[in-house]
């Protein structure tokens, strides 16, 4: 995970205190330079109280504390594509994983679709039993989710 997807999911409160140093050390191995880098890397005590100061003046220090809900969530949605593509995530867990970053009125268009193409997966399927075209719809929200992915993360 790189600093601007770590600075996503910190916007949106999920990723672990302990990940926060990791990222910072592997910023500092990808050749980014920021005094509060060194120290978060080195930090011993991994709980978000102690580590969340830092990281937020990380991002200060590397500029990226100005970002937009929208960059955010794009970012997170991008780091779920890139593991949906590798063949690590299913096509309904990217969307769902997705609609959590991007559930406001604002929220990027392609983000939006990704999400309800996983739900209309998910729901083909009533309580009443399937429908008689439910795989066929099954499907081409697969299909198409691999697709938005894909440009995502063009």
């Amino acid at each position: 995970m790189n600093i601007k997807q770590a600075s996503a999911f910190y916007y949106f409160d999920c990723i672990a205190s302990e990940a926060l140093p990791d990222v910072a050390m592997q910023s500092l191995l990808d050749g980014l330079e920021s005094e509060s880098l060194i120290l978060l890397a080195s930090e011993t005590d991994k709980v978000m109280s102690t580590v969340g100061p830092l990281f937020e003046l990380c991002l200060k220090e590397l500029g990226l504390n100005d970002r937009t809900k929208e960059q955010h969530s794009i970012e997170a949605a991008k780091y779920y594509a890139a593991i949906f593509l590798s063949g690590e995530m299913d096509a309904e867990t990217l969307g769902f994983k997705v609609g959590g970053v991007s559930n406001y009125e604002s929220a990027p268009e392609i983000l939006k679709e990704i999400y309800m193409n996983a739900v209309w997966h998910d729901e083909c399927a009533t309580e009443y039993g399937y429908s008689p075209g439910f795989m066929e719809t099954r499907n081409e929200c697969i299909k198409r989710i691999t697709e938005l992915a894909k440009l995502l993360c063009a």
